[in-house]
């Protein structure tokens, strides 16, 4: 399986540790992360693990949910064909807007899974994936 997962949190090599167990399990796993990010108050630089297919872009803005991607890296890497798009952001960020648009301009048909720290229904507006008459964050167990 082919997967391709996006996290901004992925510049720390703790938060990648999902990516190289679900190798070890034979998956082939694509990483995009931040080149940096600011970590508890200091700015972490990405240091990917010899052989770890991890990829560095640049971000503009610094929240949590107010930030965005160089566009052009994943531009290229959505035209690819992927089993399944892993996006580590939550549901209304704008880097989630940014990489579901890139996704439907490439026409990419691969499904994807979002990662939400919600744990309360929540109605968003547009642009906010699941704003068309349903909850956008999931319940927690």
């Amino acid at each position: 399986m082919r997967i391709l997962r996006i996290s901004h949190s992925g510049v720390v090599d703790d938060w990648r540790a999902r990516e190289r167990v679900v190798r070890r399990a034979g998956h082939e796993v694509t990483s995009v992360t931040a080149m940096q990010w600011d970590e508890g108050g200091r700015t972490v630089p990405l240091r990917p693990r010899d052989g770890e297919d991890v990829r560095g872009v640049r971000t503009l803005g610094s929240h949590p949910a107010l930030f965005v991607y160089d566009p052009r890296p994943l531009w290229r890497l959505l035209g690819e064909d992927w089993d399944v798009l892993d996006l580590h952001e939550e549901p209304f960020a704008l880097a989630t807007a940014e990489v579901l648009a890139i996704r439907a301009l490439r026409r990419s048909r691969a499904p994807f899974a979002l990662y939400s720290a919600q744990n309360i229904d929540k109605r968003y507006p547009p642009p906010s994936v699941g704003w068309r008459g349903g909850p956008c964050a999931t319940r927690a167990p």
